[in-house]
């Protein structure tokens, strides 16, 4: 490791990234030897580069009883390096069930993501050679795939709209050490990390050790494996991407929605690439492998008219009218019946889900509800009965609320979400969907409701 290699190297990895004359960066500083070498490179890359925006961010997890001394390594080594710096105090949930290691590492980066912007949306972190080869490990442990063995790659795409770089992941822990002792930088020794109870600290002092005594080149050759299944991953995801889109459509209750028909012609590992595919579409995390059949075979082989509603972790998975919804679960409020007071011409109200519901008087609109009578109580209310009979402008005769929602192909879960608007006890309007014929307005002016 060459301190000129190291910078040009970081040089064109910074300037591979889109958007590249505009980025900033944020790095994982913890004052560890390799974070320590990256800090020291990334002061010499800004002395050629005096306009880029840079932060090196320390995580405060409270864990250890030396974290104040570490956290003032760090700020005096920022000092050093001429280089802005600033603390994260996080908490680390801790509990029989909870790993410790993920749940630091969670808190962790949420605290980078929080210190990441639009000028500084690449996140630097220090991990090397051995580090892909414990990432390599825990991932035949867990029983991953192509993706999981293809480890850490040196630039990722992370949080959206900004990218992880990784600089040291072509040099070996000793080439990281070396290099630290060559330029005298001074580090801090975290004591958690000889504790053998947590996994990477296992593999890093007990077997790794051996795998190097009697491989000495295997850290090296794993990343070359690691590297071979990214690209053999990357090949899968275009043709993934490809096959997806001949099974994906969209709907008003979501961005995106599986369509099974052709779906349940495929074979079981086409099946499960296209559904792990749909729900990272969805910007959610893919269950486990045998968690993924089980949504297969419920999503496929059930009753037309059966309910099928699988919720993993924070998953959940839903099946309507042969069509297949993902998104993020959550726990929601029972909603609340509003009594509103039209004061002028914008209305806005807030629903106890977060929506937003705005009722505007319009003049010459084409398609608008009657405004209320002086005596009329407007109330936005929502689960109605199956059995009221409504008269929607755009059908000829009433019919039953429930096979309204069946018409227009309704979802079961979003009816009771609907904001129905009442004048008195009357249901006058269902928002985004129709207006009662009887309450269709005939002045000027007209009330024009729309959910944000």
């Amino acid at each position: 490791m060459e301190l000129p290699l190291l910078i040009d190297e970081l040089d064109s990895l910074l300037n591979s990234l889109p958007n590249s004359g505009s980025r900033g960066v944020v790095l994982g500083y913890s004052g560890g030897v390799d974070s320590e070498v990256l800090a020291f490179v990334l002061s010499e890359y800004v002395k050629q580069k005096p306009t880029l925006n840079v932060k090196l961010v320390y995580v405060h997890h409270g864990l250890s009883a030396n974290a104040d001394e570490w956290q003032n390594h760090c700020q005096q080594q920022a000092k050093k390096y001429h280089l802005p710096f600033i603390t994260k105090h996080v908490d680390v949930k801790q509990g029989v069930r909870l790993s410790l290691e993920a749940e630091a590492r969670k808190v962790r980066y949420q605290a980078f993501i929080e210190e990441m912007s639009a000028s500084s949306n690449v996140l630097l972190t220090a991990h090397h050679q051995d580090d892909q080869l414990e990432t390599l490990l825990l991932a035949l442990k867990r029983g991953q795939g192509p993706k999981g063995v293809g480890g850490m790659a040196q630039a990722q795409y992370f949080n959206g709209n900004g990218w992880q770089v990784r600089p040291l992941l072509g040099y070996s822990k000793d080439e990281v050490i070396e290099f630290a002792q060559r330029h005298q930088l001074l580090h801090i020794e975290d004591e958690s990390n000889q504790d053998t109870q947590f996994d990477r600290n296992f593999l890093r002092q007990v077997i790794i050790p051996q795998l190097k005594g009697r491989w000495p080149a295997i850290a090296e050759t794993a990343s070359r494996s690691a590297l071979l299944s990214q690209q053999q991953e990357m090949l899968l995801d275009e043709v993934t991407q490809e096959k997806l889109q001949q099974h994906i459509s969209s709907s008003p209750y979501a961005e995106h929605v599986l369509n099974l028909e052709r779906f349940k012609t495929l074979s079981l590992p086409w099946q499960r690439q296209i559904l792990r595919g749909f729900i990272e579409l969805n910007k959610l995390v893919a269950p486990s492998l045998v968690q993924l059949d089980q949504a297969i075979e419920q999503l496929t082989l059930a009753k037309p008219d059966a309910k099928v509603e699988l919720h993993f972790s924070n998953l959940l998975i839903r099946r309507f009218k042969n069509r297949v919804f993902a998104e993020k679960y959550k726990h929601l409020m029972p909603l609340e019946n509003i009594q509103i007071e039209l004061s002028n011409t914008k209305n806005e109200i807030e629903l106890n889900d977060g929506r937003r519901l705005s009722l505007n008087i319009e003049s010459n609109i084409e398609r608008g509800l009657r405004l209320p009578k002086e005596d009329e109580v407007v109330t936005i209310e929502f689960g109605a009965s199956g059995s009221t009979l409504c008269h929607p402008d755009f059908r000829h005769k009433p019919r039953l609320l429930k096979k309204l929602w069946q018409e227009l192909e309704v979802p079961t879960w979003e009816r009771n979400r609907v904001p129905l608007i009442y004048y008195n006890e009357q249901l006058v309007a269902v928002v985004d969907l129709w207006i009662e014929k009887s309450a269709i307005s005939t002045a000027e002016q007209s009330l024009k409701i729309t959910l944000l």
